[in-house]
């Protein structure tokens, strides 16, 4: 289990096993969190082609938000298990990553015609890398631009949070450099949509017995 928000990549696998089928008699459309990331796909007739001699390595299905209908990548589909394995043709198919916000993924597969089912699913998770800006108003911000130098004589800094996402973010401050404890920061949790910015105070609590500058990250 993983805490939300989450970036998930979700494989697919489908096994074509009745090979009485021909092309077009088992059809479906494959769907991730809402996103199309398999449209029209024939499981008989793309592992007839990837195990060709002379067929393509992988073949690729544009991927689309089904709210937007923007293209959001490709899905990558390719054999996993050639036609001689006991399980007849594996076919995997690597989707664009998405994000999840609710802790469940929803994935669904509608036929278009004949029976539509997956045969296998794996599921892999990693942090979600939010396109978060932090800017400092004086000039003691120093390279990389999250890391905040600080004077005993200015103490506290205010910072402008900008979300550059596209999607809304919950973000929670916390500092690096293992000296947290000199530092505190007002609001320690801020809410921000997408596009929208706005600024946190950052105060140097240890700076009365400091003899020299500070640097901390946000």
């Amino acid at each position: 289990p993983v805490e939300s928000p989450v970036a998930v990549a979700v494989n697919l696998y489908f096994a074509e096993v009745i090979h009485r089928w021909k092309r077009g008699q088992r059809v479906q459309n494959v769907f991730v969190e809402n996103n199309l990331v398999l449209g029209n796909f024939d499981t008989f007739g793309t592992a007839g082609a990837l195990i060709s001699p002379a067929g393509p390595k992988e073949v690729r299905f544009d991927a689309m938000d089904t709210g937007t209908h923007e293209m959001m990548g490709n899905s990558t589909v390719s054999v996993y298990n050639g036609p001689n394995e006991p399980f007849g043709t594996i076919i995997k198919v690597e989707t664009p990553m998405v994000v999840i916000e609710d802790n469940t993924i929803d994935i669904r597969a509608e036929p278009v015609m004949g029976k539509a089912w997956l045969t296998a699913i794996e599921v892999y998770a990693t942090e979600v890398e939010l396109d978060i800006a932090v800017m400092a108003d004086g000039p003691t911000q120093t390279e990389p631009f999250t890391a905040i130098a600080f004077v005993p004589e200015t103490p506290t800094q205010t910072l402008t949070i900008e979300n550059r996402d596209s999607r809304d973010s919950k973000l929670k401050m916390s500092f690096e450099g293992g000296n947290d404890d000199q530092f505190s920061v007002d609001p320690t949790d801020l809410t921000l949509k997408a596009g929208e910015t706005s600024t946190v105070e950052v105060t140097w609590t240890g700076a009365d017995a400091a003899d020299g500058p500070v640097v901390t990250s946000l």
